[in-house]
C-alpha cells in the first residue's frame, strides 16, 4: 500500500499485533509485500533477507555478518476503533491521544457496515467536499435526493482543538433517501459532525418529528427523534494525486437490523461515487491550469478555517490543496 507517497507493508505478529514496515528491501529494493510472513518477521522473496517487526534485518542467507545499516523503517501503528492507524511522519511526533473516537465494528451498542473507495485526486479535494455539504442538493440529487435547503442553509461552525464542529438543522424537508423509509417522507433533520485533522469525519444525524427543530431551540435535540445514525469517514493520502476514502455507517442495536445498515451503506456508496466523478474531474481541470485559484463563496467558511488548522499543525509545511490559492484569506 501507499501512504503519503511512501510504500508500506502491514502484517501481524504471531501475537496478533499489527506491524507497519517500509515496503522496500534494503538489498535490491524489492517489495517486502511480495515476501513471506514467518514467526520472526517478514522475509523478502527476492534474496531471502528476513526483517523483524522493528525493521532490523535478522538474517542474510549465506552471510553471517549483518551490517547495522540493514534495516527498514518501522512506522508507529495502532489498531483502534475498527481501523488501523499508521503514522508516516517523524516517529517522535506520533501521539495516540490525537486519534478520534470512531465507532468500531464490534461495538456492542451499534450495528455497523464499512467500505472504501479510491480516488485519483489530491486528498484535500476530498476533505473540502466533506467540509461543505451545500453540494448535497446537486451532486446527490439522484442518490440521497437531498432537498434544496442543504444548499441554502448555512451551518454553525465551532472550533475544536484540532478541527471543527459543523452543525445544522434542515427543517420541514424530506429526509435523505438513505433514511426516508425509516424516518418517513418529511422530517426535521439535525446533522452535526466533527471534522478533525488531517481528515477524519465523525457524524451524527437525527431525523426528527416536524417541529422538533424549533422546539429544540435549533440546538441538538433531546426528544422527538425518529431515527438516528452515525457515520465515520476518513481520507488517506496515498500519493500526491491519489487518495483512499474510508467510510462506515452505524445504527443503534435494537432499533434496526444489519440488513438496514447495509442498505444505507449501499445508498452511501452510490452517493460517494457521484462525489468521486466530480472530484476527479475537478482534479483534472486543476492540473490543466494549476495557477488558477477558485473564487470562494460564503459556503467555503469551513474549508478556509480547516486549511488554517492544517497549516498550524504542520508548521506551514503541508502540501497545499491544488488550486486553493489564498482562499482562506479571501473569505476570512
Amino acid at each position: 500500500m501507499m501512504l503519503a507517497g511512501k510504500p508500506i507493508v502491514l502484517f501481524r505478529n504471531p501475537d496478533g499485533q499489527v506491524v507497519a514496515l517500509e515496503d522496500r528491501c534494503v538489498h535490491r529494493q524489492a517489495p517486502l509485500s511480495l515476501g513471506r510472513l514467518e514467526p520472526r518477521g517478514l522475509r523478502c522473496l527476492y534474496h531471502g533477507l528476513l526483517f523483524g517487526p522493528d525493521g532490523r534485518c535478522l538474517e542474510i542467507p549465506g552471510q553471517d555478518r549483518i551490517p547495522p545499516t540493514f534495516s527498514v523503517v518501522s512506522y508507529p501503528v495502532l489498531e483502534r476503533y475498527g481501523w488501523i492507524w499508521v503514522w508516516p511522519g517523524d516517529a517522535t511526533r506520533a501521539d495516540p491521544a490525537m486519534l478520534p473516537g470512531t465507532i468500531a465494528g464490534d461495538h456492542p451498542e451499534w450495528i455497523t457496515a464499512q467500505a472504501h473507495l479510491d480516488f485519483s485526486a489530491h486528498y484535500t479535494l476530498i476533505t473540502d467536499n466533506l467540509l461543505d455539504f451545500s453540494h448535497l442538493s446537486y451532486v446527490h440529487e439522484k442518490s440521497f435526493r437531498a432537498d434544496p435547503k442543504w444548499a441554502t442553509v448555512r451551518p454553525s461552525i465551532k472550533s475544536l482543538p484540532n478541527g471543527l464542529r459543523i452543525s445544522r438543522w434542515i427543517a420541514g424537508a424530506p429526509a435523505l433517501m438513505s433514511a426516508r423509509q425509516m424516518a418517513g417522507q418529511m422530517a426535521d433533520t439535525w446533522q452535526s459532525y466533527d471534522f478533525l485533522a488531517p481528515g477524519v469525519l465523525i457524524m451524527e444525524t437525527f431525523y426528527c418529528a416536524l417541529g422538533t427543530a424549533e422546539a429544540s431551540g435549533f440546538e441538538r435535540p433531546e426528544a422527538g427523534i425518529l431515527v438516528r445514525n452515525c457515520a465515520s469517514q476518513t481520507v488517506t493520502a496515498t500519493t500526491q494525486r491519489t487518495s483512499r476514502y474510508f467510510y462506515a455507517v452505524a445504527l443503534p442495536v435494537g432499533e434496526t437490523t444489519q440488513d438496514a445498515c447495509d442498505k444505507i451503506l449501499e445508498v452511501s456508496r452510490s452517493a460517494f461515487l457521484e462525489d468521486k466523478a466530480i472530484i476527479e474531474g475537478q482534479q483534472q481541470r486543476i492540473d490543466l491550469d494549476p495557477g488558477r485559484s477558485p473564487l470562494p463563496t460564503t459556503a467555503d467558511g469551513g474549508i478556509a478555517r480547516f486549511h488554517r488548522i492544517l497549516r498550524r499543525l504542520s508548521g506551514d509545511n503541508i502540501s497545499a490543496d491544488p488550486g486553493m490559492g489564498e482562499i482562506a484569506e479571501q473569505i476570512r
